[in-house]
């Protein structure tokens, strides 16, 4: 606490964060001075839930291995990318409207996103397709 002290990190409050699963840690608020009201110490504990979940969920996306996109998912989602509506994509690659809806719900499920925007967005980014 020294240490922290040479910082100007007199004061501060320290949330434990607690999970079904190890490693539980802790989130620290720190400053010269901490003057936190008793209702905004609920947002803070909440804050730093969230903070510390979303940080361990970081640590774990990068040793995860990630679903491959299949050869007609990618080739759907590269059109829809481009503007193409569903129907569009479908008379461009000699497939029928319900099957384009089929390869882009799976593709959703694999990358765990919301809708075709964010799919294609995903996987994009992911190097899956190319604009």
């Amino acid at each position: 606490m020294d240490e922290a002290a040479e910082f100007g990190l007199r004061q501060g409050l320290c949330v434990p964060i607690h999970g079904p699963f190890p490693p539980a840690g802790a989130v620290a608020f720190a400053g010269e001075c901490i003057d936190v009201p008793p209702h905004a110490e609920i947002a803070l504990e909440a804050l730093a839930s969230h903070a510390m979940h979303a940080a361990l969920k970081l640590a774990r996306k990068g040793s995860e291995t990630k679903p491959t996109l299949s050869g007609r998912e990618q080739e759907v989602l590269q059109w829809m990318a481009k503007g193409k509506t569903a129907w569009e994509t479908s008379r461009i690659l000699g497939i029928s409207n319900h099957t384009v809806a089929t390869h882009l719900r799976n593709a959703q499920q694999k990358l765990g996103t919301a809708n075709t925007t964010h799919t294609a967005v995903v996987a994009v980014h992911r190097g899956e397709i190319r604009l």
